[in-house]
């Protein structure tokens, strides 16, 4: 999605979202959310529609966003050499913490429980050759899938 298909309570939520999750990075890692935005726009829009509290709505949003973050910075190893392989290597992994921390400091744990099988599941089909755009698609879907469930009214 582009930004102008964006409502100005779907920037609000993507800006608290990053300003949340950066205070919880520790600044030594040189890790920067500056290209954020556009990966949460369509999921802002998804959290927007689904009736639960705003708290929840940064919180599963922040999740999207390192498990992004962490899958992308895994994925660009075979393109790099060791010095950045390893930054890369270490930067993703540390990016998967934070992305428990999170959600474990945001009372989440449904939410971590139904992604962990999720996301060991796309780990093993990137490392088998699946694309990354498919194992993103993938995960975005799995969220949606998340969020009709906290519409129903039903723990996933």
């Amino acid at each position: 999605m582009d930004n102008e298909g964006m409502g100005i309570m779907d920037r609000k939520l993507i800006q608290d979202t990053l300003s949340k999750v950066e205070k919880l990075m520790d600044p030594s890692t040189g890790i920067r959310l500056d290209n954020g935005e556009g990966k949460l726009a369509d999921l802002a829009v998804l959290l927007n529609e689904t009736p639960i509290s705003r708290k929840r709505k940064i919180a599963i949003l922040g999740s999207y966003l390192l498990l992004h973050l962490g899958l992308e910075s895994h994925q660009e190893l075979d393109s790099q050499k060791s010095e950045e392989r390893t930054r890369s290597l270490l930067a993703g992994d540390y990016l998967f913490g934070v992305y428990i921390r999170w959600l474990v400091q945001n009372e989440e744990r449904d939410l971590l429980a139904y992604l962990s099988p999720v996301h060991k599941k796309i780990q093993i089909e990137l490392a088998t050759g699946l694309p990354l755009t498919l194992a993103l698609a993938e995960l975005f879907t799995e969220f949606k899938r998340y969020l009709a469930s906290c519409s129903e009214g039903q723990r996933p």
